[in-house]
């Protein structure tokens, strides 16, 4: 399950078996000037019908997006994919819905040049406006120099105080995230795992989630131990609707049984 199946040069159009790596695809495309349309940190490990699974979105998700548009087509078991375009259901159920045995998914041209530039800010709405020069401003090769102008032109870059990151930061909790695809992760740094610190936090956050209209669960799925909490995000009656899919694709409840939909 970790065969390559072919890629269409022309279209940068792949197919391949659910059990490849990331890493390795993007290895194999790479020799013919392509590249995959996404990147995570774990792309040494992770395979590809997880990525669908969790729909995850990676630091190329800004330039690309989400896997719903790359996506081509999935292979299911026991599916036949022809007329409602059925895939789209499958990409970040965490496999509820069925098992994902091949992937075809379309490549982009590789870059031929990355810059990484490392920026500090001192309020988050610098960071929003930077987001959105970027998107109008920034073509695919830039020189540093060339960015310091654009932000400095905006008003949210100051040469003379490059490299300095805000002092009044919190030091117990940090927050970091991909303003490209609007997720967050928080880290609670205590010198051991404390039950009774999650539990009083994760309530009080998840309830600031549901009150700004946010999600509770991101880019890597919802899982098990978020099952529970999905009605942050859901109403009631979107549940019973996510239920019913699942009883029509998944009617013995066999496939990854207890997690992604809370118990009812």
């Amino acid at each position: 399950m970790n065969k390559i199946r072919g890629l269409d040069k022309g279209s940068g159009a792949l197919v391949c078996d659910s059990g490849c790596v990331l890493e390795e695809l993007n290895n194999y495309v790479s020799d013919y000037g392509l590249m995959m349309p996404l990147d995570l940190a774990a792309k040494g490990s992770c395979q590809i019908s997880g990525i669908v699974s969790t729909n995850a979105g990676g630091i190329r998700f800004l330039k690309y997006g989400s896997l719903h548009g790359n996506i081509l087509g999935l292979e299911i078991v026991s599916l036949n994919s022809t007329g409602y375009d059925i895939k789209q259901l499958f990409i970040g159920t965490d496999g509820t819905l069925g098992i994902v045995t091949g992937v075809s998914i379309l490549t982009v041209r590789k870059l031929e040049d990355i810059s990484v530039v490392v920026l500090g800010f001192n309020s988050f709405d610098n960071v929003r406006k930077t987001a959105l020069s970027s998107k109008e401003q920034l073509a695919e090769i830039l020189s540093v120099p060339d960015l310091k102008k654009r932000l400095s032109e905006a008003g949210i870059y100051d040469d003379a105080k490059s490299g300095q990151i805000n002092p009044n930061k919190v030091n117990l909790i940090a927050g970091y995230g991909h303003i490209g695809d609007g997720n967050i992760h928080l880290s609670v740094m205590s010198e051991k795992m404390q039950h009774k610190l999650t539990n009083l936090l994760e309530p009080y956050i998840f309830e600031w989630i549901y009150n700004v209209g946010g999600s509770v669960s991101a880019e890597h799925g919802l899982g098990l131990n978020r099952r529970d909490c999905l009605h942050y995000s859901k109403s009631q009656e979107f549940i019973a609707m996510m239920r019913k899919v699942k009883s029509v694709f998944d009617p013995k409840g066999i496939m990854n049984p207890c997690k992604f939909i809370p118990l009812g």
